[in-house]
């Protein structure tokens, strides 16, 4: 009986508390950003507002929390994010945004005994995200909202070792992708929204590089290389496309989004999509502070 009456008590918490006291935007997919040293907790990713000025007051600074835990097994990764809302006027706004994510694999392929590491060990293997993104949307009533964006990523997966009489061999493995959005977001009560859209691949290919390098000359004062580049569509998913129906709830602290969508198979945080097709539950929760 305790469990089921916290879960019902909480519901009863969320519904009659006040609606949020913000500007009406939702931040996530949007060009919005958070509200000065307003502070944002989800699943999967942390934000703040930052404050001090009129500039500093349009930038939102974020980081997926989850990748920073690889620190607990030896893994140094970083992850930041940053967003400028440098657009935010008769109803229409423009931003732009880019993310950083690095995560060092050296550690695991290395052994933790402390012994001296043989010649032929990488000395360098790590995995980069790095998205570009823009955005604009423009509130056509107090109710309803268009909002549009394109999201271009890269990723890859590098490293280099030395092997034999080669002063270097490296190489690095990859994608990268450009993605158009689209939604309509309809506010149907002060905390209920109603959602719809959808995603377009504009393209997407895979490619690998090997690159070899020998230090020349008796004082070893020069370098000869030679790289190798390879790239296209592997999966042939060029125009891939994804529909989605979501309810946004948004109270005074705590949001909750959840819905379905259908289309192209989709791999957050790396952007890539699968050729495959079907129907994928969403949701996201989070607190605003």
């Amino acid at each position: 009986m305790f469990p089921s009456r916290c879960v019902v008590t909480t519901l009863i918490v969320f519904a009659v508390s006040p609606a949020a006291a913000d500007r009406g935007e939702l931040t996530e997919r949007s060009p919005y950003t958070l509200e000065p040293a307003e502070v944002r907790i989800g699943l999967t990713d942390v934000g703040l507002g930052l404050w001090g000025n009129e500039l500093l007051e349009r930038i939102e600074v974020s980081s997926h929390h989850l990748v920073w835990g690889g620190w607990a097994f030896g893994v140094p990764s970083y992850d930041v994010r940053a967003k400028f809302e440098f657009w935010r006027e008769n109803g229409l706004s423009l931003s732009v945004a880019s993310e950083f994510m690095r995560i060092n694999l050296l550690p695991l392929v290395r052994d933790d005994d402390g012994s001296e590491m043989p010649e032929s060990s990488p000395s360098e293997l790590t995995f980069r995200v790095i998205p570009v993104e823009g955005w604009g949307a423009y509130a056509i009533t107090d109710r309803l909202r268009l909002t549009a964006g394109v999201v271009y990523t890269n990723v890859a997966l590098r490293g280099k070792t030395q092997a034999g009489p080669i002063d270097e061999l490296g190489g690095s493995i990859g994608t990268s992708s450009l993605e158009w959005h689209a939604t309509a977001q309809y506010r149907v009560s002060k905390s209920w929204h109603l959602i719809g859209g959808g995603r377009l691949l504009g393209f997407q290919k895979q490619w690998a590089e090997a690159r070899v390098a020998e230090m020349v000359g008796e004082e070893d004062e020069g370098t000869a290389s030679n790289e190798t580049r390879i790239e296209g569509d592997a999966l042939g998913v060029g125009g891939a496309w994804t529909v989605n129906f979501e309810a946004h709830l948004a109270r005074k602290h705590f949001n909750l989004r959840f819905g379905v969508e259908y289309g192209n198979y989709h791999v957050p945080f790396v952007n890539f999509v699968a050729a495959q097709r079907g129907f994928l539950p969403t949701i996201d929760m989070y607190w605003r502070l």
